[in-house]
């Protein structure tokens, strides 16, 4: 009989408990009363099983490694780092194998995706600084992690978001420069050749970036070739969104691809839903709505019976392109190809003219005369003839005027609204009229998707309609599917405000006025969470302030716009652009010292101390990462960014003078120079304020190193 170590022991333990559960939960019901007897006896026959029977010395290492490995994957389950960094060192004697390296990296990941209860945001999106770490510090040890780790860190980067919690220089912009530049250290330390699915990622991250970036795209995609990797389905959809997201000019290269793709791998059912979203990108930039339609009637057919939310193809991302193509589709206008709405041809201009004025539309309308039953058959396949009558918005002929847009809008919108009201059982019945009942019951209404589906009605929609639609959504007409606005919704509606015709502009006003009070507060709610110098949110309440000046403008409350103005620099001042937040005034190679943040007080050189780049950012040549590398000091060898970027993303709200000029032009005609001086100052304070804070942020500088050299 072999002895085993004490460390042995201990994880042989755990693993005996571990059994010991899992057979008293498999006691039926009937037999709840010997549970203390069972456990006892299970308890027993695991110890000794575990602990005292063993063959051989080998078999000994080999049970204790798989249990060792069991241990480590319940603190990587946990996202405790310490736990398992003292595990390894306690009971690994040797180097850690290739996947237990692999397990280290995962455990500072889940670690970095733990929320902090200071963070407004989900988890997954801070920086993972420790991950980081842990790679360069296995590269110095001459130990390198598995191509996965690196994947890992690499996607985790790519999902880091700037929100209020994360530290500073360390938001959205910096982690994408990180994910690049760790791809190219990872080819000249550790692995020259990616895989495949590494080679996915940095494809479809190309797509990520603005604006998107084609040709590094088809780069990788060759490379990839060249290198004698075949390409994944899930790299065919990178490449292929890639294209779609560049613009019409690269949409028949995605389309290639596409057929490309279709002939290796099968594209039906639930297999092609990312295919149709990477299509649907380049749709949406091109306007092509009727390639759009083909699209979601492939999708309509490929979605079974009834399918659970993993097998359904239409969901609400594929559901938010279309609607994006609606928006971006420009109607012909032509009168040779506009359906006739009356059946007497001299009739034909009444009928178009009443037709183009109409605002609201009702999907069960009767069907055009002209329209026959195999053109509306195209886009509901499963559709049988005899009852196309129930859906004459869907023929081949795409919508030639606004109204017709708005009315496939509609109805789409409705079906969505009724299948999700399905029961399982009624899901499964046909619908009224053949249609497929119950494909879209797993669309869920997310804000995106109705700001998107609100869009259409801006864009084709008079401002009435629009409004109506809006009130309809944003009220509790939908029972218990509820539709909770975002910032998003409300800077939307207030830009569709300011671009009213002057007709409708008494009602676009009374409407922004509605929209207004909501706007202010979601933003004051976002001030206390700190969201105010994250840079998405800020911008957010640039275009807010600017579009609802001008809906003052424009209705000729100008006393009222400057008023706005003068409450914006109030609220966001010109010297707070040189003021980084609160976790930002702290240099990273001091102590923490309370820095004053009156504007009197921040000379020049304080100004850039303030904004200190981390020295994970570091641009300086060095030949290695030191073997003790610390969180502050490893990062990558190589870098693919240049030393002026990655972008600073937390730049609080600023204006400009395209946001006053409109303002500018009133005060101009009514010859107020006072307050047109104080327009001049606001605009040269923040553009002053901007540029000192560029200036800082370029020539502020890490701490130098000893392993670095000029």
């Amino acid at each position: 009989m072999i002895v085993k170590p004490p460390s042995v022991l201990l994880v042989r333990l755990a693993h005996a408990l571990r059994r010991t559960h899992q057979a008293v939960a498999r006691t039926p019901p009937s037999r709840l009363s010997s549970v203390s007897g069972l456990a006892n006896d299970n308890y027993i026959h695991a110890l000794y099983e575990d602990l005292m029977i063993v063959d051989s010395p080998q078999t000994a290492v080999l049970e204790s490694s798989n249990e060792i490995d069991t241990l480590l994957a319940e603190y990587v389950k946990r996202g405790n780092t310490q736990d398992f960094e003292l595990c390894m060192s306690r009971m690994l004697p040797a180097p850690p194998a290739e996947h237990q390296r692999d397990l280290h990296v995962k455990a500072h990941i889940v670690n970095a995706s733990l929320s902090p209860r200071s963070s407004a945001l989900s988890a997954t999106q801070r920086f993972p600084t420790g991950a980081l770490a842990v790679l360069h510090k296995y590269e110095a040890s001459g130990h390198f992690a598995p191509i996965k780790s690196y994947t890992r860190v690499i996607s985790a980067l790519f999902n880091v978001q700037t929100c209020p919690s994360s530290e500073p220089r360390l938001g959205r912009a910096a982690a994408q420069a990180q994910a690049w530049d760790l791809f190219a250290h990872m080819r000249y330390v550790a692995h020259r050749v990616p895989d495949a699915h590494l080679y996915a990622l940095m494809v479809r991250a190309c797509g990520s970036s603005s604006p998107p970036e084609p040709e590094r795209a088809l780069d990788l995609w060759m490379e990839m070739q060249e290198n004698g990797v075949k390409p994944t389905r899930g790299a065919y959809e990178a490449v292929i969104r890639v294209c779609g997201r560049a613009g019409p000019e690269w949409l028949g290269e995605g389309t290639r691809l596409a057929r490309e793709m279709s002939d290796q791998y099968p594209i039906a059912g639930v297999n092609g839903r990312a295919l149709w979203c990477a299509l649907l990108e380049g749709c949406k930039r091109a306007g092509n709505l009727q390639k759009a339609r083909w699209i979601l009637a492939e999708a309509v057919r490929g979605s079974g019976h009834g399918a659970s939310s993993e097998d359904s193809i239409v969901d609400a991302e594929l559901m938010t392109h279309i609607f994006h193509t609606y928006v971006s589709y420009k109607p012909p206008f032509r009168r040779e190809t506009t359906r006739l709405i009356g059946c007497d041809a001299a009739s034909t201009t009444e009928a178009s003219t009443n037709e183009s004025q109409a605002e609201v539309v009702s999907i069960h309308r009767d069907p055009p005369p002209h329209v026959s039953t195999e053109q509306t058959q195209d886009v509901f396949p499963d559709v049988p003839a005899e009852n196309v009558e129930s859906i004459p918005s869907f023929s081949r002929l795409p919508p030639q005027t606004s109204f017709d847009v708005i009315a496939e809008a509609q109805a789409l919108f409705s079906r969505i609204l009724e299948d999700r009201s399905l029961s399982l059982e009624e899901a499964r019945r046909p619908h009224q009229g053949g249609l497929p009942a119950g494909r879209f019951a797993h669309v869920e209404l997310t804000p995106v998707l109705v700001n998107a589906y609100l869009s259409v009605f801006y864009r084709h929609a008079s401002i009435e309609t629009s409004q109506e639609a809006f009130d309809s959504l944003s009220n509790d007409s939908l029972g218990t599917q509820v539709f909770y606005p975002d910032d998003h919704t409300y800077v939307s509606a207030l830009e569709r405000c300011a671009i009213a015709r002057v007709e409708d502009r008494h009602v676009a006003t009374r409407w922004a006025e509605n929209i207004w009070r909501r706007w202010e507060e979601t933003e004051a709610k976002g001030m206390r969470d700190g969201k105010g110098n994250v840079g998405s949110f800020a911008r957010l309440i640039e275009r807010a302030h600017a579009a609802m000046r001008r809906v003052l403008v424009l209705s000729g409350d100008v006393d009222g716009a400057l008023a706005l103005l003068r409450s914006f620099v109030s609220r966001y001042p010109p010297n707070a652009v040189l003021q980084p937040a609160d976790s930002q005034l702290v240099s990273f190679d001091t102590p923490s010292i309370a820095m004053p943040i009156g504007s009197s007080l921040i000379s020049k050189s304080t100004t850039v101390q303030l904004f200190a780049k981390p020295p994970i950012l570091s641009t300086r040549t060095a030949l290695t990462n030191p073997a003790s590398s610390a969180l502050s000091t490893a990062r990558p060898l190589v870098r693919l960014t240049s030393v002026v970027v990655p972008k600073d993303d937390r730049v609080p709200p600023v204006i400009g003078f395209s946001d006053v000029d409109l303002l500018h032009a009133r005060l101009a005609e009514q010859r107020k120079i006072k307050d047109l001086g104080y327009i001049k100052w606001v605009c040269m304070a923040y553009g002053n304020a901007l540029k000192k804070r560029r200036d800082a942020v370029l020539k502020a500088a890490p701490t130098r190193h000893e392993d670095e050299i000029d």
